[in-house]
């Protein structure tokens, strides 16, 4: 199945809050670190499809993640995220219908791969089930999907994160947003 712009939300936790984290505290050889943290998304903004603020549902969300994760860094440079036991509780946040939350096991591994040619792209290839973001909400993924990233350089509004190359892969994807609508 080919999807437009998903970036998995495994990834982004992984790399945005829990990866500098298990980096900084752990080594190769060292079990999987414990995680819990809570972040919300605002409605989707999705006027540049290319930026994490057009990421999830046309609601607010809540994401409250529970579980281990391990990244694995490797001789060449790149890096495997582990997420044995990794749980992520997504709640609609609308004052009007919200108040509905799923848990969502997502105990997929994300395999990354930084270009040698300096640029700041990542190349990422996820597997197993992950919990997903994208401008067309928010999805349970299950399969094999490969995305590229933009993560080193700031682009000109100020985000480190753009996607260069959409997501693409096989599996299936269960829309959470609809579930949670």
């Amino acid at each position: 199945m080919k999807r437009a712009i998903v970036i998995a939300l495994s990834v982004i936790l992984a790399l945005v809050v829990a990866a500098p984290t298990v980096l900084a505290q752990s080594e190769n050889g060292v079990p999987p670190g414990v995680v819990n943290f809570s972040f919300t998304l605002d409605k989707q903004n999705d006027t540049d499809t290319t930026l994490p603020a057009s990421f999830g549902c046309d609601f607010p969300t809540g994401f409250d993640v529970t579980g281990k994760t391990k990244t694995i860094v490797q001789p060449d440079g790149s890096w495997i995220v582990t997420s044995p036991g990794f749980y992520v509780t997504v709640t609609n946040l609308d004052p009007e219908t919200g108040g509905e939350a799923l848990t969502f096991n997502a105990t997929g591994s994300t395999h990354a791969t930084p270009r040698p040619d300096g640029s700041g792209i990542v190349d990422y290839v996820i597997t197993g089930r992950n919990v997903a973001l994208d401008p067309f909400g928010v999805f349970l993924n299950k399969g094999r999907f490969t995305y590229s990233l933009l993560l080193d350089k700031p682009t000109p509004d100020g985000n480190l994160i753009k996607i260069v190359k959409p997501q693409e892969g096989k599996g299936q994807a269960i829309d959470v947003c609809a579930l949670l609508s």
